[in-house]
């Protein structure tokens, strides 16, 4: 033999021998989710990021984060300053944190939802064992599994794992409920009351009420709120769904006929209960928790010609979705589309209406009727029924807004600023407007205006009302130029 040539022996493998890598995948989105519970649990013990209803402050990064309402109040900064303050400390942490999460389903999916998410991780544990306990993952699914997993293991059903379910389920319910109330309260002091076992009135009735309503979700609707109440997931979904060439579970459609060797154990195996092969306006809400993957790998391990079903992007995943061309008039109509556009102009119509009234003609009248001290008072008696009305025409002009980008297919749009920024416009509105109604006003705002109106009455006032006006004149701004652009306007 010759000294220089190195003697190959060959190796062979295993027919049946499962290959690790789906192994591997499902291992670190263990890793990534538990890593991630245990950060949701443990950020506001060391004030990595929470807001305190005591001290009326938030805490990022163990460090004290305001926005400079007292010292605005107590004179040490003007107008100008609190400003620059709302736009740096408040609006660009928020807009960064949901424009990352929104580029990153734009391009993968709801990567955060599978990967990460604190629920869904208790969604996937009281799943599986669930399907120990009645056959199914889900009270809602039609029928049993069957009895085994993908690689042939044989599952046990058995009753008496509601021992272990139930209690489990309630548990994680009263986790969360803690949880959540450290997010809102010192978290040294609602632990320590609990360990005393003498918890204020009002954190019994947090702890009690979060318990009992989430032991239910858990129990009875765990995927369901993931597919149909959890508005993080659905604007995940919609930015999804605008891009054709996103990361998707792909389907070779043409070795259909492979999977008469399975049992369709990409379908059960599913937390959301979805059917992966099917088009991807089918799998709307996906988590790209890849469990059908790692499925379809371990029954079609002996196949030569691989799994069925794998991660797809680019011109892949557009192909992918080729099928839908011929029915996409028949899902979406046009009769639907038109419903949609006339309640996003309603609900526009309403709430900036709304907001003309209250700017040009409340504000001035409780100026003019009442004494400086009590014109802050008749204003919030005389306004507080739009609130409401705001707070749901403010959500419907944002859902139907996003149904109508979606069925036109304008998510692209966003990528190009400089042609259609009156589309950012609209949404930036939109998201300045939500964060009042629904976080500043309820939170810190009504509060902090009746404390600085006890003090100094007119100048509290005027503030009012030159927000009022600036967010007015912002709105008529953006509402013009949308429809101008909406009509080709800009492009002429």
């Amino acid at each position: 033999m010759n000294s220089g040539t190195r003697r190959v022996i060959p190796i062979a493998v295993e027919p049946g021998a499962v290959k690790p890598s789906h192994r591997l995948r499902q291992r670190l989105r263990f890793y990534a989710q538990a890593g991630f519970f245990v950060l949701f649990v443990f950020a506001p013990v060391f004030n990595l990021l929470r807001y305190d209803l005591v001290a009326e402050h938030a805490w990022f990064l163990g460090m004290e984060w305001h926005i400079g309402l007292d010292a605005y109040s107590a004179g040490q900064i003007g107008l100008g300053e609190l400003w620059v303050n709302i736009g740096l400390r408040l609006f660009a942490p928020i807009l960064g944190v949901g424009a990352a999460l929104i580029w990153v389903s734009w391009k993968w999916g709801r990567l955060y939802c599978g990967w990460l998410c604190p629920h869904f991780s208790v969604v996937e544990t009281i799943n599986r064992l669930m399907r120990r306990a009645t056959g199914k993952p889900s009270l809602w699914d039609p029928k049993k599994l069957p009895p085994r997993e993908p690689d042939g293991t044989p599952v046990t059903y058995d009753a008496r794992w509601w021992l272990i379910t139930a209690p489990l389920a309630i548990g994680f319910a009263f986790v969360w409920s803690v949880v959540l109330l450290t997010y809102l309260l010192p978290p040294f002091e609602v632990y320590g009351n609990l360990l005393n076992a003498s918890p204020t009135r009002n954190q019994f009735i947090f702890i009690t009420a979060g318990t009992v309503v989430l032991s239910i979700e858990f129990l009875f609707a765990r995927h369901l709120f993931c597919r149909y109440a959890c508005a993080v997931g659905f604007f995940q979904s919609l930015a999804w769904m605008g891009n054709k060439r996103a990361m998707v579970v792909g389907f070779e459609r043409q070795r259909a006929s492979d999977c008469s060797t399975c049992y369709s154990a990409c379908d059960h195996v599913c937390p959301m209960r979805l059917k992966p092969r099917s088009v991807k306006r089918m799998m709307f809400t996906c988590t790209q928790c890849s469990q059908c993957i790692s499925a379809c790998e371990t029954t079609q391990r002996d196949n030569p010609n691989g799994p069925l079903l794998k991660w797809v992007s680019g011109e892949a995943a557009r192909h992918n979705e080729a099928v839908l061309k011929a029915g996409t008039e028949r899902l979406d109509p046009d009769s639907l589309f038109a419903l949609a556009r006339a309640a996003h102009v309603l609900s526009i119509v309403w709430w900036i209406g709304g907001v003309a009234f209250v700017t040009l003609t409340l504000l001035p009248a409780c100026r003019a009727l009442a004494a400086p001290a009590a014109r802050i008072e008749l204003f919030e008696n005389l306004e507080h029924r739009f609130g409401g009305q705001a707070r749901w025409a403010t959500a419907l002009a944002g859902l139907s807004g996003l149904w109508l980008t979606h069925r036109l297919g304008g998510w692209e749009r966003f990528v190009h600023p400089a042609q259609w920024w009156w589309m950012h416009a609209m949404v930036a509105i939109w998201l300045i407007f939500s964060l009042m109604l629904f976080v500043l006003e309820p939170l810190l705002l009504h509060r902090w205006f009746r404390q600085r109106a006890a003090s100094a009455p007119v100048a509290t006032f005027a503030l009012i009302e030159r927000m009022h006006r600036v967010l007015l004149a912002a709105s008529l701004v953006t509402v013009a130029a949308a429809v101008v652009g909406s009509h080709g306007g800009w492009w002429m």
